[in-house]
């Protein structure tokens, strides 16, 4: 019982936003879930984003996504610098591919069907930045995040 999703929007986020999500239905009472992603990330940005925190969680909602609880907290977390600002982040787009993974039971009925989420938790973030997620190297590039989930 494996699934997949991908999206390429192109989003910015001032605040606590979902990247990207999936739906899996348990084939077991209380299982236990993998969760593997590639967040796609850019800092071009007016303004200095250098220094900043960058944190994802994975989430997981039993309601179609009307409340979530977190699975795990900082399961990709990473600082970012913004161009130009050190040696080595000085080209014109600083653009960061990361994965990141997690494992975690949840309770819940064989049959029934729960959404992860990838989320930036945006109380991460100094200075209240705009944070970009699958915005490519150039005007016309494109980055891409996923996330794969499967049941043990």
């Amino acid at each position: 019982n494996i699934v997949m999703k991908t999206t390429q929007n192109e989003q910015s986020a001032t605040a606590d936003t979902s990247i990207v999500d999936v739906d899996i239905v348990a084939s077991a009472q209380n299982p236990t879930f993998n969760i593997a992603g590639i967040v796609s990330l850019n800092t071009r940005a007016a303004g200095n984003l250098d220094d900043e925190n960058i944190q994802i969680d994975v989430d997981y909602s039993l309601d179609g996504g009307s409340s979530f609880t977190t699975l795990a907290n900082q399961s990709y977390s990473t600082d970012v610098f913004s161009p130009g600002q050190d040696d080595t982040h000085n080209n014109t787009y600083d653009v960061m591919t990361r994965t990141m993974g997690t494992r975690g039971q949840v309770t819940m009925s064989a049959g029934a069907t729960v959404r992860f989420r990838l989320h930036l938790d945006y109380g991460s973030i100094n200075n209240g930045r705009t944070i970009y997620f699958n915005r490519g190297v150039n005007s016309s590039g494109q980055g891409a995040s996923s996330i794969i989930v499967y049941e043990e």
